[in-house]
C-alpha cells in the first residue's frame, strides 16, 4: 500500500538502489503498534559519510545484510519545496522488515536516524523542519504509535542516543499533553547483555566513558568479533584495589584556540568527546603522548592549542651540531625478501578495500586498493588487520574485508 509519507517532496525512495547482501526478514507487529524509534549518527551533519549510503556499506560489514534504518535524513542535502527549505529523506527499507537497529525490539521499532553529531552540533531548520513533516506523515499513516529515543528502549538506559529532544521538533503536532522528553544518561552497569544486531563498536562508539579498547581489555575471554545475543560484556574495569590514588598532575594549562575538540585517544584519529572546549577553558593535564596531552576521565588533546599555565619557555644558546661520523659504506646490499605464508581474498565490501601503509584506520595512510574478490599474498597479521605484501612491501588491509584461503 501506499502511505502519505512516501509522498513528501524532500523524500526519495532509495529501497531498491541502497547497497546490499542480504535480507531482513518481516516483522511479526502489526504496523499501527510500532515504535518509532529516534536515533543520530554519530558522525559529523555535513561529512561525506553522513549519508544512507555510507550508513549501508558499513552495515554490511557488521551484519552482511544492508543499512539498519528504515528512514534516514540527511542534513547535508537541503532541497526547496512548496513548504520550503528541507532535508532530504532516504526511504532505505520496508516499513514491515525487522531490521537491526534497536537490539531485541527489532521487530516492533522502526528505526529512523538523523545524520549529525548532536553532542557538539545543532539542528538546523531545515532538518527540524523535516523531522516535523515526516512524523506528522507517519502518524497520518498509523505507522506506530509511540515515539521513543534509542536509550529510552530496553536494556539501551545508559546509551546517551539520540540527545537532542526529538519532541521537542514535532511537539506543536503531538494529539495529547505529555511533557517533552530530554534524553537523561543514566549511571553506566558493570554489565550489559548483548542484543541482536549489537557489535563491539556500535555499543562503545557513541558512550565518552569507555572506548572500543577498554571493553576489549575488560572481557578478555570474550570473542569481540563473534558476540552472541544474551551475551553478557563488563563495561566496567574490575577493581582490584581499595585504596584510591589521585593521578598525578603534570602542569595546568589554558586553551589558546577559540575551539578545541577533546578526543578519546592521542590521535585526532579517535572520535571527539560530548563537549569541545574553548579559548580561556583551563585543564589539568596528567600524561603526555606524541604531543597530546590527557586531561583525565578518557580525554585528550592536541597539546598544539594549549599553554602551560605559570611556566615561561627557556631561551637557551644553540648547542654546537657535533661532526657527524662518516657513514659506513654498505656494498651491494641484499635487498629483503618477504616472505607470503598465504592468500586472502577480499570481501564484506561494496567494490573495494583499501592497503594501507599502517594498521591504522588514518585516510592519510591509503597507499592503493584492492576490488572484491580479487586475493593478495599476506605475510602475517597484527589485532584488527592482515599484513599484506603490496608492490613488494608490507602493507595492511582491515581484517574484516578479507578472508584467508
Amino acid at each position: 500500500m501506499a502511505y502519505k509519507f512516501e509522498s513528501l517532496p524532500q523524500l526519495r525512495d532509495v529501497r531498491k538502489t541502497i547497497p546490499r547482501k542480504g535480507a531482513y526478514s518481516k516483522r511479526r507487529t502489526a504496523i499501527n503498534k510500532l515504535t518509532r524509534v529516534w536515533h543520530h549518527s554519530l558522525t559529523p551533519k555535513l561529512a561525506k559519510g553522513s549519508t544512507a549510503i555510507a550508513f549501508a556499506n558499513y552495515h554490511i560489514g557488521l551484519w552482511g545484510k544492508s543499512v539498519g534504518y528504515h528512514i534516514i535524513i540527511e542534513p547535508r542535502e537541503v532541497i526547496n519545496t512548496p513548504n520550503g527549505k528541507r532535508a532530504v529523506i532516504r526511504y532505505c527499507n520496508d516499513i514491515d522488515l525487522r531490521t537491526y537497529h534497536i537490539g531485541n525490539s527489532n521487530d516492533f521499532g522502526l528505526g529512523i536516524c538523523v545524520a549529525g553529531d548532536y553532542r557538539t552540533e545543532e539542528l538546523d531548520e531545515a532538518t527540524i523542519a523535516t523531522i516535523a513533516d515526516l512524523h506528522a506523515a507517519l502518524v497520518e499513516d498509523e505507522i506506530g504509535n509511540d515515539d521513543k529515543a534509542h536509550q529510552e528502549m530496553p536494556g539501551y538506559s545508559w546509551k546517551p542516543c539520540c540527545v537532542f529532544s526529538y519532541e521537542a521538533t514535532f511537539r506543536k503536532i503531538i494529539a495529547d499533553s505529555k511533557p517533552i522528553i530530554k534524553p537523561v544518561q543514566t549511571e553506566l552497569p558493570e554489565f550489559y547483555k548483548v542484543q541482536e544486531g549489537d557489535t563491539l563498536w556500535g555499543i562503545a562508539n557513541d558512550d565518552i566513558r569507555f572506548t572500543v579498547e577498554d571493553v576489549i581489555a575488560w572481557n578478555p575471554g570474550v570473542n569481540v568479533k563473534n558476540l552472541q545475543v544474551g551475551q553478557q560484556i563488563r563495561l566496567k574495569p574490575l577493581v582490584k584495589e581499595t585504596i584510591v590514588r589521585k593521578p598525578l598532575v603534570l602542569f595546568e594549562a589554558v586553551v589558546n584556540s577559540d575551539r578545541l575538540n577533546v578526543r578519546k585517544g592521542a590521535s585526532a584519529t579517535y572520535p571527539t568527546a560530548s563537549k569541545a572546549l574553548t579559548k580561556g577553558d583551563k585543564v589539568k593535564v596528567y600524561e603526555i603522548k606524541d604531543g597530546w596531552y590527557y586531561i583525565g576521565k578518557g580525554q585528550w588533546v592536541s597539546g598544539s592549542y594549549v599553554d602551560k599555565i605559570g611556566i615561561k619557555p627557556v631561551i637557551s644558546k644553540p648547542t654546537p651540531k657535533p661532526t657527524p661520523k662518516p657513514k659506513p659504506v654498505v656494498i651491494n646490499p641484499k635487498p629483503v625478501i618477504i616472505k607470503p605464508v598465504g592468500k586472502i581474498v577480499i570481501k564484506g565490501v561494496a567494490s573495494a578495500a583499501y592497503i594501507l601503509s599502517k594498521p591504522d584506520s588514518n585516510g592519510e595512510l591509503i597507499i592503493g586498493s584492492i576490488k572484491l574478490g580479487e586475493t593478495i599474498d599476506i605475510s602475517g597479521s597484527v589485532t584488527d588487520y592482515w599484513e599484506v605484501i603490496y608492490k613488494g612491501k608490507r602493507a595492511y588491509v582491515a581484517d574484516k574485508f578479507g578472508q584467508q584461503l
